[in-house]
């Protein structure tokens, strides 16, 4: 079958179904690596006994590589579905195929108002522009303009994950979560040392991870650390709205992106 004929938004659809078809296969080897005994726990202590590292070890290295490629190719098809979007909103509106502009169309991801508009200069929306009515609901989809997400711009996450990964792999980080509680035991010690801790909560999912630092004010040797519970699982850091960062479970972020490229979709298809 030819182009004619063909469902409406068909192209933005096989673009969105691609992205979900990688974000599945991705979540299906998380998970299943993470099903498996893939790390163990062991207390180290510096050359001076004044500090003590509960310490990460994998078993079974996670394959980041293969994740970070999962990933971009997973925002890839989600940005693109938005981009093809456009393009047959404008091809629908205008009855042209290719519609006026057609190599500067793309769906405008914006952080602010003016920036929206100065991707309507450079002819992003094309035609599109002109119509106020269209122009305004497709402003309503941008990230300052989203109601649902109002700390976490996913669609900035989207275009920021698609833009790193034209370079370099997107970079999956580790974060700890402790489930149960942390027995410490101290040898016998007169006074009583001072005692502060440094938590590690994210950090590169390498081969050997800090997750918890008892630092004394004097050397302690013989402290133990028995019961600890803890998982380690593959989170991206994020940009959110504030300037601030945070980290999101991988496939939570992956799963947000999903529903709001998917809610986006449907925006647009009541524009025809």
């Amino acid at each position: 079958m030819g182009w004619e004929g063909r469902p409406v938004l068909w192209s933005a659809e096989a673009k969105f179904r691609k992205g979900s078809d990688h974000l599945e296969a991705l979540k299906n080897e998380v998970d299943a690596w993470g099903k498996g005994d893939v790390a163990v726990l062991a207390l180290e202590a510096n050359a001076d006994a004044t500090e003590h590292s509960l310490i990460h070890r994998w078993t079974e290295e996670p394959p980041i590589v293969r994740w970070g490629v999962l990933i971009g190719d997973c925002v890839h098809n989600f940005r693109s579905s938005l981009d093809h979007a456009v393009y047959e909103l404008a091809v629908a509106k205008t009855g042209a195929d290719p519609p006026p502009y057609a190599d500067a169309l793309a769906f405008p991801i914006c952080d602010t108002d003016q920036l929206f508009t100065n991707a309507i200069g450079r002819h992003r929306l094309g035609n599109l522009a002109s119509d106020s009515d269209l122009r305004a609901a497709l402003e309503r989809l941008q990230p300052y303009c989203c109601p649902r997400f109002p700390d976490m711009p996913v669609l900035a996450i989207l275009r920021d994950l698609d833009d790193q990964d034209k370079h370099r792999i997107v970079s999956i980080m580790a974060a700890g979560l402790r489930t149960g509680e942390l027995e410490m035991k101290l040898p016998p010690m007169d006074p009583w040392p001072h005692i502060r801790s440094r938590i590690w909560t994210r950090g590169p999912m390498q081969e050997s991870t800090k997750v918890v630092t008892l630092i004394f004010d004097r050397p302690a040797p013989g402290v133990e650390i028995s019961n600890p519970v803890l998982s380690l699982y593959p989170v991206i850091e994020v940009e959110k709205l504030d300037g601030t960062t945070d980290v999101v479970g991988l496939s939570a972020i992956l799963e947000l992106i999903r529903d709001e490229v998917r809610y986006c979709l449907d925006a647009i298809r009541r524009l025809l």
